[in-house]
């Protein structure tokens, strides 16, 4: 991924979980009902931050599979850590800014 282009996706990424009420763990997104469902819906109001960078790549290529092959590539090492990890606030936002 380019440089500005990685720079927009997660700037967008952070956006998507910058308030702790989008944060969901143990899956990429959630809808309203807690369900599990795509981080690329527009029902998703609670993703992970593999969720949120996949849905920003999404929003800004428009290509579905760029954006999951991506947002694994780049989280791959530290997802399953992130998923056991406890519920701290900076947790989800620290991890995106080692990726801009």
């Amino acid at each position: 991924m380019s440089g500005p282009l990685k720079r927009h996706v997660v700037q967008r990424a952070r956006s998507l979980i910058a308030d702790e009420q989008h944060w969901c763990r143990g899956s990429l997104a959630q809808d309203a009902k807690g369900d599990v469902i795509s981080s690329t819906s527009a029902g998703a109001v609670k993703r992970c931050g593999l969720g949120a960078l996949i849905a920003a790549a999404y929003e800004l290529t428009h290509h579905f599979d760029v954006p999951h092959e991506l947002g694994y590539m780049a989280l791959r090492p530290l997802y399953w850590l992130l998923l056991r990890l406890p519920r701290v606030s900076s947790v989800p936002l620290a991890f995106l800014d080692t990726l801009a």
